[in-house]
């Protein structure tokens, strides 16, 4: 993960490594990120950063970096189906897990409980992951329609970007005081 230092000494998440500047990379495991942001961040940039104390430190790395995270998941998903590599609704999802086209399973997080038990239940039969990151209205406009609550990935490198994410995501879902605002509002 790469971080630069922005105006008034401010660090600033640059997920597309694209941001001008001095770039920061460190590995995205909770512990690394806590040892850059008590110090490591200012001794990599040789200049001031304005970093938070220890108490506060999570806190502050999930809102620099859940945002900014979430957004990139999202337009994974849009730029999958667009190019046809996610397929979507319960009849396409069954022949493609058919075919053994199913790398992933996605799953709308407020899905009835019957069918979340079902798919993920057939899902962990054939060693699929599961993720149920967003809802069904954020996952129909991710898919260009009005709501969708099941689609699998095909094996592609867009589906691996997409799986990183979740995976760095998951770190952060498992740590303790998580804020009480589901952050897929923030989608638009």
């Amino acid at each position: 993960m790469r971080f630069v230092i922005g105006d008034d000494a401010e660090l600033l998440f640059d997920l597309r490594q694209r941001a001008p500047g001095r770039g920061m990379s460190v590995c995205p495991h909770l512990r690394c990120l806590d040892a850059a942001a008590a110090g490591a961040f200012r001794k990599a940039a040789k200049q001031n950063v304005n970093l938070p104390e220890a108490q506060q430190r999570l806190e502050w790395l999930r809102q620099r970096i859940l945002p900014g995270l979430l957004r990139r998941a999202f337009e994974i998903l849009q730029a999958g189906a667009r190019a046809a590599q996610i397929v979507v609704g319960a009849q396409n999802v069954e022949s493609a897990s058919r075919a053994d086209l199913a790398a992933a399973l996605i799953l709308a997080s407020d899905a009835s409980p019957g069918s979340a038990k079902k798919y993920t239940t057939n899902a962990a039969r054939k060693d699929i992951p599961v993720f149920s990151r967003f809802d069904r209205a954020t996952l129909g406009r991710a898919f260009a329609r009005e709501e969708a609550v099941l689609a699998v990935w095909k094996d592609t490198p867009l589906f691996r970007e997409y799986q990183e994410i979740e995976r760095i995501l998951a770190l952060f879902d498992s740590a303790p005081a998580r804020p009480a605002q589901p952050l897929t509002d923030k989608i638009s």
